[in-house]
C-alpha cells in the first residue's frame, strides 16, 4: 500500500478469493446495519455549535469563517460531507472529468489539450457546506406544472410525487454542454440510511460538466441506467421505496404496451433519446451504494445482487479475458465462443475484400465495453478490517471515505 497524490494504492494483484465467506459477510451485514441505525440517529439528531466551528478554523490554515449568525454554524455531518465533497473533487480531477470555467460564456466552445488547465475553477478547500436532505413532496399543481413541460397531462393521482430541491441553484441552470462532457456518471438516488450522493454529486456540478444516469431494476432483477435531469426533475417511490424518475414509468408504460424495448449501450445505460434528455458515449463513473467495505475492494449491499449480476452479465457479454481482473466471473460459455465463430464467418463471407486482421478488429470493437471505473462512497465507521469477499463479488475500482481515496490494483 503506499500514497500518491492523495490517493492510497492498493495493489491486489497477488490477492486471491479462496474462501466461501456467506457467514461472515453476513455477519458484517448485520453488525454494519445496527451500527448505521446508531451512527446515523446520531447525526440526524445533532445540534449544530459553534464549539465545532471553532475546531475547524484552529485545525485549518488561514480558515476564516464568519460564525455570527445561525447560518454559519455547522455540525459533525456537515464537516463529514464537506470532505466526502473535497474528496469527490479530487476523484472527479484525477479521472480527467472536464472542468466548469469560473465564467462559462467567456469560454471558447472548443475543446483543445489545453482546456483543463485554461478551466481552472478556485475550487474551495476550506469552505464548509452545510447538508440538507432536499427530496421535498410536491403538490398537484407543481405536479402538473412540471409534468406539462413534457406534455403529459393525464398520471395518476394516487401516486405521491417527489422532487430534489437542489442546495447549488447553478445546478438548475447549467446548459447540456455534448462538445464539454466526456463523462457520464451512474448514481443512486439515496435513501435516508445511505450516503447522500446526489447532495455531494449536487455541489460537484458546478465545478465539472457531466450527464447523470440512475439505475432502474428489471423484471430480470438486473439494472438498467436511465437519465435524469438535475432542472423539473420528477421522482416517485417505487420498488422497495427506492425513489426513480417518474419519466421512465412513463415512458416503460408506453414501451410496454407497444413492446418495445429500450435500447443500451455497453454499460446497460439508455441510448434513447428521452424526451429532451439525449444519450452520448463516454467513459462513465459507477457510483455503487453499499453497507459495509474492506481494504480488498470489497462491498457489501442490501444483499439483492443487482450490481454485481448486472456487471459480471455485461462483462461476460463483453468477454472480457483479464482473469485476474475477473476472478470472480465464470468463463465464457461454449456457446459464447460459437457465436463469435460463427459471427466471425458471416463477416468473412459478406466482407471478402477484408483482411482477416480487420475482421479481429471489428469482432473486438463490436464486444469492447465502455471505459468506466466502479466506485463506492462512504464514511470510515463502515470500513471492516474482515476479509469477506466470495469468488461471485465484483471487486471496487474506488472507494472514498471522508479520509481516503482508496484505489485497487488488479
Amino acid at each position: 500500500m503506499n500514497n500518491q497524490n492523495n490517493i492510497v494504492l492498493i495493489n491486489l494483484k497477488n490477492y486471491e478469493c479462496k474462501y466461501n465467506n456467506q457467514e461472515v459477510k453476513q455477519n458484517v451485514r448485520n453488525n454494519a446495519k445496527k451500527v448505521r441505525e446508531i451512527f446515523l440517529k446520531n447525526l440526524t439528531n445533532e445540534e449544530r455549535n459553534q464549539s465545532f466551528n471553532n475546531y475547524e478554523q484552529n485545525k485549518t490554515e488561514n480558515y476564516q469563517q464568519d460564525i455570527q449568525n445561525e447560518k454559519n454554524i455547522f455540525g459533525y455531518k456537515d464537516y463529514l460531507y464537506t470532505n466526502l465533497i473535497r474528496q469527490l473533487y479530487l476523484f472527479l480531477s484525477s479521472m480527467g472529468v472536464n472542468k466548469r470555467p469560473i465564467n462559462e460564456n467567456n469560454v471558447n466552445n472548443k475543446i483543445d489539450n489545453s482546456y483543463q488547465e485554461n478551466c481552472q475553477n478556485h475550487f474551495n478547500f476550506n469552505k464548509m457546506y452545510k447538508y440538507t436532505y432536499n427530496y421535498k413532496k410536491m403538490m398537484k399543481d407543481d405536479v402538473i406544472k412540471s409534468l406539462k413541460k413534457y406534455n403529459i397531462n393525464k398520471f395518476d393521482e394516487n401516486l405521491e410525487f417527489y422532487t430534489y430541491t437542489f442546495s447549488n441553484k447553478n445546478s438548475e441552470n447549467f446548459k447540456r454542454d455534448y462538445d464539454k462532457t466526456n463523462f457520464n456518471i451512474c448514481i443512486y438516488l439515496p435513501t435516508k440510511k445511505e450516503i447522500d450522493i446526489l447532495f455531494i454529486i449536487d455541489i460537484l456540478y458546478d465545478y465539472f460538466y457531466f450527464y447523470l444516469y440512475i439505475p432502474i431494476t428489471t423484471k430480470e432483477n438486473k439494472l438498467i441506467f436511465f437519465p435524469f435531469c438535475f432542472e423539473n426533475n420528477i421522482i416517485i417511490k417505487h420498488n422497495f421505496n427506492i425513489f426513480v424518475p417518474y419519466l421512465y414509468i412513463y415512458k416503460n408504460k408506453y414501451m410496454e404496451q407497444n413492446s418495445i424495448k429500450f435500447n443500451l449501450n455497453s454499460l446497460n445505460i439508455i441510448t434513447d433519446k428521452i424526451f429532451d434528455l439525449q444519450f452520448q458515449e463516454n467513459k462513465t463513473i459507477f457510483f455503487i451504494p453499499l453497507i459495509a467495505y474492506n481494504k480488498y475492494g470489497c462491498r457489501i449491499g442490501s444483499g439483492k445482487g443487482y450490481y454485481d449480476r448486472t456487471f459480471i452479465s455485461l462483462y461476460k457479454k463483453a468477454k472480457i479475458n483479464d482473469e485476474k481482473k475477473n476472478q470472480s466471473i465464470n468463463q465464457i460459455t461454449n456457446a459464447t465462443n460459437s457465436y463469435k465463430e460463427s459471427e466471425t464467418n458471416n463477416l468473412k463471407e459478406n466482407k471478402n475484400n477484408e483482411t482477416e486482421k480487420n475482421i479481429q478488429n471489428i469482432l473486438i470493437k463490436k464486444n469492447k465495453i465502455t471505459d468506466h471505473v466502479k466506485v463506492s462512497v462512504s464514511f470510515e465507521i463502515f470500513l471492516y478490517d474482515v476479509d469477506f469477499n466470495e469468488p461471485t463479488d465484483i471487486i471496487l475500482d474506488y472507494i472514498i471515505n471522508e479520509k481516503n481515496i482508496y484505489k485497487f490494483l488488479l
